[in-house]
């Protein structure tokens, strides 16, 4: 078990008896789930996320503290970090907000992510201990789904505070008991991996914001009417997404200000003129009211 820890091997042991269960046992067909999970439009995603932390990967492995080691720490990174956040940036039941995405990749996710990686219990126990506490976090998630489920959410709550204060105890422990291994080059750097990849990550974030900005306008300005000539409808459409993107470019704010108070002007516009006339009254109110344009609007996202 030198290739991954005592925790990872007992969570892909894990993986791998749900997996049979739901396949042999419960006749679950998975290739609907995957067809939709590897789509065309999510595959360029999965790949941009894959093709940009490889980018990454390969520049610092010409650092002289580079070790091959490290990759896993970077896989799980990716899977667990960068994967999740990329998800709630395209998550229209929640407000996404730049800054607590950022903080909470170099912050918690960090800790946890060493933590879960360097102080592990024995294989058995492991194992024994993500039996209990997975199916414990999916029936608190579900005990707050409805209001009859309310003392059941209570007594759910009760216990992961137990269980995670007697975790925090085990990590206060570990900690005094490892002093030495924790300032060792190595551990430092499988440390601050998470923290160095959130923060290069954030390019690839922004852009992922960007393009769910101009995703959600250039729908709500599409002219979905029947016109007289199918032709004129579709080089409009096509004018509005172009004119949008060249109006509000890589500036996230633009397009919250246009979606406010521009998008229903726009999908009504079905003329160049009309168009173009739209977008230059967008540029200068836009310059006499970006201060007072909010970062994040809930209603748009």
């Amino acid at each position: 078990m030198d290739i991954l820890s005592s925790r990872e091997w007992a969570i892909v042991t894990w993986i791998i008896i749900y997996l049979c269960f739901t396949i042999f046992v419960l006749k679950v067909d998975f290739t609907d789930v995957l067809k939709s999970f590897f789509n065309k439009k999510l595959n360029i995603l999965w790949i941009s996320i894959l093709l940009y932390n490889l980018f990454l990967t390969i520049i610092l492995s010409f650092s002289r503290y580079w070790n091959n080691i490290y990759i896993k720490d970077i896989v799980f990174w990716v899977v667990f970090s960068c994967i999740t956040s990329t998800i709630s940036i395209f998550d229209k039941n929640k407000i996404f907000s730049f800054k607590k995405l950022i903080v909470t990749n170099i912050t918690v996710s960090a800790l946890i992510e060493f933590i879960l990686s360097e102080l592990t219990l024995s294989y058995y126990l492991e194992l024994f201990l993500i039996g209990i506490i997975l199916p414990t976090n999916f029936l608190f998630l579900v005990s707050q789904t409805k209001l009859e489920y309310k003392v059941t959410e209570n007594v759910l709550k009760k216990f992961l505070s137990l269980l995670n204060f007697i975790f925090f105890v085990y990590i206060l422990r570990e900690l005094y008991k490892s002093f030495n291994f924790l300032l060792s080059q190595e551990t430092w750097f499988k440390f601050l991996i998470p923290f160095i990849y959130s923060i290069l990550c954030c390019p690839l974030y922004y852009a992922f914001i960007i393009l769910n900005d101009y995703e959600k306008v250039s729908y709500k300005i599409q002219d979905h009417s029947v016109l007289e000539n199918e032709i004129d409808r579709k080089y409009i459409n096509k004018l509005k997404r172009r004119k949008l993107l060249t109006a509000c470019g890589l500036v996230h704010k633009k397009y919250i200000y246009f979606d406010n108070e521009f998008s229903k002007k726009m999908r009504l516009a079905n003329t160049k003129e009309e168009v173009n006339e739209i977008v230059r009254e967008f540029e200068v109110s836009y310059k006499l009211n970006k201060k007072n344009i909010p970062k994040f609007n809930k209603n748009y996202l």
